[in-house]
């Protein structure tokens, strides 16, 4: 996303956190200060918005892949995502959905024993 559009940048963020598994964020952020090449106009000039790509895709790897080789990385919007496959979470033996703080960790003093044992 690009720093300057607050609306896509809003709904990416919102996604990201909303998809189960991992989300990874990129936002193109032109520092004003040091970099007179890429400025926030070079940005607005350069950028290709996936929202505007007609056909686009975001479930096909491929196109995804082709997408951002051709735009040299330069893209906005929802880039890949995968909802077929599980999140890592929901592979892990165990998981359960209840936060770890809201857990209960007491353990009576044959599971504390037993513990203890198989460091002795």
């Amino acid at each position: 996303s690009f720093s300057s559009d607050l609306k896509e940048l809003t709904q990416i963020i919102e996604a990201g956190i909303n998809h189960k598994g991992f989300s990874l964020i990129n936002v193109f952020s032109p520092c004003v200060t040091y970099n007179k090449v890429n400025t926030y106009d070079w940005f607005k000039e350069n950028l290709t918005k996936l929202s505007t790509v007609e056909g686009y895709d975001p479930s096909n790897r491929m196109m995804a892949m082709q997408t951002l080789m051709e735009n040299n990385g330069l893209v906005t919007g929802l880039i890949y995502q995968n909802t077929a496959q599980p999140s890592y979470q929901e592979l892990v033996k165990g998981y359960s959905e209840k936060p770890l703080v809201q857990s209960d960790l007491n353990m009576d003093q044959k599971m504390f024993d037993e513990l203890v044992a198989e460091f002795m």
